[in-house]
């Protein structure tokens, strides 16, 4: 009988807790002890009533938790683009090129455009060379760099992968830059800027026959930089071929049709913080902390601009950008995911979804100061990218 008793208790403990739970309400213990008629204080229940009330009240736990309306983060990935096929090298009778130059204080920016205008794709792949053509400005007096395109960190998303130059396409273009600094020396400055194609091909084309993008500034020459070290050297320094275009399948697959109406902001509360001077004299501020080679847990809220019910009709893309206050190597690090916005239904005007997020922290991250920006992406534009301050720890 006594057993029966038991057993009837525990199914009525089970059904009272269940309906307390799904009423999203606590539950009123003195009125379940009521209810069952027992007037036996806790301490001499049994192990077994104890045990099912510890699984009940974890179940209603965990029940809570996923009703919080927090979305799980995704490791989704934009697709790659497959590299094409090398076609055979591009010639300069089939290239119509253009160059493109800005002077400003502190140096002349200018592109060289090479439009593929043959009837077939051909090669640009492999490294150009550009320089001055004026036999002054050679010698120590001038400094040429090479700066190679960087290569895209994993993760990342590329528009504009190198190895599209492997074929460019009739009608599409590749673009290469150069940066002149400095320019000290004779009054007669140099008139032209020579391209050397990967076969040894040159092109050369004049400033005077060339674009400039804006006015010229009073002071300033139609070509040349300014002197602003005068002991100092002449540099020169230019980049590789840039492919110009976008492939259309990731056109088709991330770019939507308008920017989206979302501004997003961080959810800070609950992360871990640390105060730390930045500067001596300077009071300490308030950093969240970063430890390297860890993932940082953290949630974005977007909030709905629009006048109207909002939903998603493609996943967009989001990049999380962890930038040092230096230049150094390790002070910048950048990933490309696909929001996780499938369980999203329609957001109201005015109305939120909370993302769970994840930032994988590079081993070798710049240690101290750093900023944490979140960029939602559409296409290639962003809207609204807030940032919080953080701090990396070993």
């Amino acid at each position: 009988m006594k057993r029966k008793n038991a057993d009837n208790l525990d199914r009525m403990l089970s059904e009272r807790l269940a309906k307390a739970v799904g009423e999203e309400r606590r539950a009123d213990w003195l009125d379940v002890l009521e209810r069952a008629e027992m007037s036996r204080t806790l301490r001499h229940w049994s192990q077994r009533r104890v045990l099912l009330v510890s699984v009940t009240v974890v179940l209603a736990a965990a029940a809570c938790a996923g009703s919080t309306g927090v979305i799980p983060w995704l490791n989704h990935h934009p697709l790659k683009v497959e590299a094409p096929t090398r076609a055979a090298p591009c010639h300069a009778s089939g290239l119509r090129v253009h160059l493109d130059y800005t002077v400003n204080p502190q140096e002349t920016d200018g592109q060289f455009t090479l439009e593929n205008v043959s009837r077939g794709a051909c090669s640009l792949a492999g490294r150009a060379r550009v320089a001055l053509i004026d036999p002054r400005v050679s010698g120590p007096r001038l400094n040429v760099i090479y700066k190679p395109q960087p290569k895209p960190q994993p993760g990342a998303l590329d528009f504009w992968p190198p190895s599209l130059l492997r074929a460019v396409p009739p009608g599409k273009a590749v673009v290469a830059s150069f940066t002149w600094r400095n320019w000290c020396g004779p009054r007669a400055v140099p008139k032209a800027v020579e391209l050397r194609l990967q076969d040894g091909e040159r092109i050369v084309r004049s400033f005077a026959s060339s674009h400039q993008e804006t006015p010229i500034q009073p002071g300033l020459s139609k070509v040349a930089p300014r002197c602003n070290r005068p002991r100092g050297r002449t540099s020169f320094e230019y980049s590789d071929f840039f492919p110009a275009w976008t492939p259309d399948k990731i056109l088709s697959t991330y770019r939507l049709n308008s920017v989206l109406p979302l501004r997003a902001k961080f959810i800070t509360k609950g992360l871990e913080t640390i105060r730390e001077r930045v500067a001596p004299g300077m009071p300490a501020g308030t950093f969240f902390r970063l430890q390297r080679g860890s993932v940082f847990h953290y949630r974005i809220a977007l909030r709905s601009t629009s006048r109207r019910p909002f939903h998603f009709t493609k996943c967009p893309l989001y990049r999380e950008m962890l930038t040092g206050h230096n230049n150094s190597s390790n002070a910048y690090h950048s990933e490309a995911l696909v929001l996780n916005c499938s369980p999203v239904g329609m957001i109201k005007p005015d109305g939120q979804a909370y993302f769970a997020m994840e930032l994988h922290v590079p081993k070798n991250q710049q240690l101290g100061e750093s900023d944490l920006m979140w960029l939602l992406m559409d296409g290639n534009s962003a809207s609204r990218s807030p940032d919080i301050n953080t701090w990396v720890v070993p």
